[in-house]
């Protein structure tokens, strides 16, 4: 499955992609200090909503707001690999 994560200045939208058909999709607040495990728990309990199996193969992270990108992406590797 493949992770998307568009950061814009009030809104986190993310979808997760099983080949080319989006399975989940959703949206939170952007919130520029976030910690790591904050973003981690909150796509992880996202991911709760999937009927399948969860396994990320690839993310993609596109960033506006650039002191989220960072967490965000580390929060990713931590919690998806």
């Amino acid at each position: 499955m493949n992770l998307t994560i568009d950061v814009g200045n009030t809104l986190v939208k993310v979808g997760l992609f099983k080949k080319r058909k989006l399975i989940l999709n959703g949206e939170f607040a952007t919130h520029p200090r976030k910690e790591i495990d904050e973003w981690g728990i909150l796509l992880s309990q996202w991911t709760n909503n999937c009927q399948e199996k969860v396994t990320i193969e690839k993310a993609v992270i596109s960033s506006v707001v650039s002191s989220i990108f960072a967490p965000l992406k580390r929060a990713v590797e931590k919690y998806f690999r």
